[in-house]
């Protein structure tokens, strides 16, 4: 029999704002987000359509518009692609 003890772990981060979820805000991410919306909206596709055309879920769309999201290099790469900009537009706004 193998018995294992963990003792759980608690951190702390001061001045770390927190949405309704508990989930970290982090500007950036939230900044991309609207970027994604404003070039779906844009272009007149639902987020359903856009999740299609990228072969990403709708769910997981809609999170990254909200910020909830830090996405992968991939998935960047198949918005921009069905968003039809080069990856760099959706930086665009990130720029400080």
């Amino acid at each position: 029999m193998l018995l294992m003890v963990c003792r759980p772990i608690v951190v702390t981060t001061a001045n770390v704002e927190c949405d309704a979820s508990g989930l970290a805000k982090a500007p950036h991410r939230i900044a991309f987000g609207d970027r994604v919306r404003a070039l779906r909206t844009d272009r007149g596709l639902s987020q359903e359509k856009l999740a299609e055309l990228s072969g990403l879920h709708r769910t997981y769309v809609s999170s990254i518009e909200r910020g909830q999201r830090n996405v992968a290099l991939d998935n960047i790469y198949e918005l921009a692609h069905a968003l039809d900009v080069p990856v760099t537009e959706l930086f665009v706004t990130l720029a400080t």
